[in-house]
């Protein structure tokens, strides 16, 4: 049995054992079972409703982004949040009136809509900041125009040296040169990168030259998609985490059950030179995503979705948006978006699903799914072989089916606790 089977079948027996523990404890919070058929009606009718509300949530905060780009202010694109100190409340720039984590999900992640975040620097990330910028050259507060004091702020390669160790190996993506604007192949495929495994000695070697020199060469190298966090809790698992996540951008169901069940996780870190950049694509399995800029500047470009309805027709507009050392950029889910740094820059960078996106998710998996079964009958695959189609599944988009069901139901079983325990 392979490692992935062990691991889901560890899943289904914990989430047997926690439902069996609920016992007659969970009892009271069900219906008698004369009326059990009339409240699952209910439940249903409940739940497709607040389907329906969310998605005209999410399209009527399209049209007022849309609203804001018409105006053509450059400044108001998206909304600037100040997180205070005390690391919960926070409020957007020009408005005093603070608010709490549950109204900024309600504002940026269940409508689906980007933000800039200022202040983490002071609160969640102060460790990795202080600890991954040079001495003297840590982020100190923002200009009237938005732009960082001390944007010449250097990596600290000398932590990655000590921590991360001279002779360990780290993935470099190398882009492939495209010559074409939208980054596809003359058969109309996203380009992709080939990756090399290279000595972090030798990466930080790169950097420093091209620092130095307009090298063109190294620009189309990215040390991207690295699961640093996880490195770190094998090889020193009793040390102390470099960051916590913030509220805001919790309750991730998607990575706490990867790290329980599935091996890894979807927690990155980004490092490139000047010029590397990631190409136009949309978060996979339509995930959220928040990106910290720990030292550095990036360029965003979002493409706007004429509309969350695939059958509706529009031409998406686009707009930029600068990130400074110290901020952290929302981006919601199935927005396309081009990153460029415009400094050496390292990032941290997590994808995540929760209950504002879940549906977006399966909407993927369902995508997928039909295009692996067009695949599977052109090759004469049996129809019955649900197991060809699960691993294949995986391989695309890192999530099947029965990891998405475990994935909720685990969920599911957390809150039942906690109702139960209340």
């Amino acid at each position: 049995m392979s490692d992935h089977a062990l691991h889901m079948r560890r899943a289904a027996e914990d989430l047997r054992r926690r439902m069996e523990g609920l016992g007659e404890r969970g009892a009271g919070i069900f219906a008698p079972d004369e009326m059990k058929d009339n409240w699952i009606h209910g439940l249903i009718q409940s739940a497709c409703l607040a389907s329906r509300k969310c998605r005209e949530e999410r399209e009527d905060a399209l049209q007022e982004v849309g609203k804001r780009l018409d105006r053509n202010c450059n400044n108001a694109r998206i909304d600037t949040v100040h997180v205070h100190q005390d690391g919960a409340s926070w409020c957007i720039a020009g408005k005093d009136t603070p608010k709490n984590i549950c109204q900024f999900k309600r504002q940026y992640c269940v409508r689906n809509v980007p933000c800039l975040v200022r202040g983490l620097d002071q609160t969640h990330f102060a460790d990795v900041s202080a600890q991954w910028c040079s001495a003297g050259n840590t982020s100190s507060g923002d200009t009237d125009e938005g732009e960082r004091i001390g944007e010449t702020s250097k990596i600290n390669t000398e932590w990655f040296r000590r921590h991360v160790g001279d002779d360990t190996l780290v993935p470099v993506r190398i882009d492939s040169i495209c010559k074409k604007e939208d980054g596809l192949d003359n058969e109309g495929r996203a380009q992709e990168c080939e990756t090399v495994q290279m000595k972090m000695s030798e990466w930080i070697t790169q950097c420093k030259h091209t620092s130095s020199t307009d090298d063109a060469n190294m620009q189309r190298r990215y040390l991207k998609d690295w699961h640093l966090v996880q490195y770190l809790s094998e090889k020193h698992p009793e040390g102390t985490p470099l960051y916590t996540t913030p509220g805001m951008f919790e309750r991730d169901i998607l990575n706490s059950f990867l790290t329980r069940y599935g091996g890894g996780d979807w927690k990155f870190v980004y490092w490139g030179p000047a010029g590397s950049q990631t190409r136009l694509h949309s978060d996979v399995l339509h995930s959220f995503s928040w990106s910290y800029n720990v030292v550095g500047k990036k360029k965003w470009r979002f493409h706007v979705p004429s509309s969350y309805d695939e059958t509706t027709p529009g031409k998406s507009t686009c707009f930029e948006v600068i990130q400074h050392s110290g901020e952290a950029i929302f981006v919601p889910a199935t927005w396309k978006h081009e990153v460029v740094n415009l400094i050496e820059t390292i990032s941290i960078n997590h994808n995540w699903i929760t209950s504002a996106n879940v549906d977006l998710a399966w909407r993927c998996l369902l995508v997928e799914m039909a295009a692996i079964d067009t695949e599977v009958n052109e090759w004469g695959i049996p129809a019955d072989d649900y197991g060809a189609r699960e691993n294949m599944l995986r391989g695309c988009v890192g999530l099947n089916v029965s990891m998405f069901a475990l994935m909720i139901l685990l969920e599911i079983a957390d809150l039942l606790e906690v109702l139960v325990s209340s």
